[in-house]
């Protein structure tokens, strides 16, 4: 071999290395708890919100439904308070 071909092999296993090196590194990168948390973050962001459109454009095209569970929570909520207004004077 002469020395042309050796300093060409010296080289690719320099740029092979180099490759490596960057493939390592993404690696660790991609499989880190941070970046896997991040990952899990806006994954379950991106899908909170798809669910949320959802259940808003089934609520728009069902308002009877959606006005009886208004009705009860409030209801609820009203006989809750008067309860607790209750105790309260019994005191």
């Amino acid at each position: 071999m002469n020395q042309a071909a050796i300093e060409e092999v010296e080289h690719r296993i320099e740029a092979t290395r180099l490759a490596l090196d960057q493939t390592l590194s993404a690696l660790r990168t991609e499989l880190s708890p941070r970046h896997q948390l991040g990952l899990a973050w806006h994954f379950a962001k991106d899908r909170t919100q798809r669910s949320l459109r959802a259940s808003a454009r089934w609520a728009s095209g069902h308002p009877l439904p959606v006005s009886l569970v208004a009705i009860v929570a409030v209801g609820g909520l009203y006989l809750g308070a008067n309860r607790l207004l209750r105790l309260r004077r019994a005191r």
